[in-house]
């Protein structure tokens, strides 16, 4: 069953997702009545379609991170006593900061979708490490493997049915740089060097 509107020209279909019966209509069993009722005959059944109850779009549904495992191990989501880098729950978190030696990082993605299930599309970015997004696949957790030191932002896409797209970020990620190589380090080489050019 398919909704075309010469207006905005979308167009948006209709499947068992949204409860229709079946796909296979009668031939010949339309009826349009004086409310503007539409009626269908299908193989299972009568189908009663009233246009202005049917949202011309869902919103796109919120996406948020569940589940953490950070170097293979999994970060329980409601006690901090149980993880090693999170203060709070990792669906309250918005940066993560990790060492340089815990560079490995997965999430789990869920999708606060109570209406059209699965008829969103969704993809994943991490900024400065992905060239392009990415589709999340079907059990929607995304790897991250030896990360360089840096800061990311976790990008999620959502493109709804009539084709509009809303991105959002999901959280910020930082690896931390070894000792040898943060600002402090470098300021005690520099002034290591310049005391043993004056020295000499």
């Amino acid at each position: 069953l398919v909704r075309y509107n010469p207006t905005t020209q979308r167009i948006s279909i209709f499947t068992l997702r949204q409860a229709l019966p079946s796909l296979q209509f009668n031939y010949n069993s339309a009826y349009k009545d004086n409310r503007g009722h539409l009626y269908f005959g299908t193989v299972q059944g009568l189908v009663v379609v009233n246009p202005d109850m049917v949202p011309e779009n869902i919103p796109a549904p919120k996406i948020l991170v569940s589940d953490c495992w950070i170097n293979n191990e999994y970060q329980h989501p409601l006690s901090k006593d149980d993880n090693k880098y999170l203060s709070k729950s990792i669906i309250h978190t918005q940066s993560l900061e990790l060492p340089y030696h815990t560079n490995s990082v997965s999430f789990q993605l869920s999708m606060m979708e109570y209406n059209d299930l699965g008829t969103h599309a969704c993809d994943i970015k991490l900024e400065k490490h992905d060239a392009t997004w990415v589709p999340i696949s079907n059990d929607r957790r995304v790897h991250y493997t030896n990360l360089p030191t840096g800061t990311y932002r976790l990008l999620a896409r959502v493109t709804t049915k009539a084709g509009e797209e809303e991105e959002i970020e999901l959280m910020t990620i930082t690896i931390r740089p070894p000792w040898w190589r943060s600002t402090l380090a470098y300021i005690i080489l520099t002034i290591i060097l310049l005391c043993l050019a004056i020295l000499i």
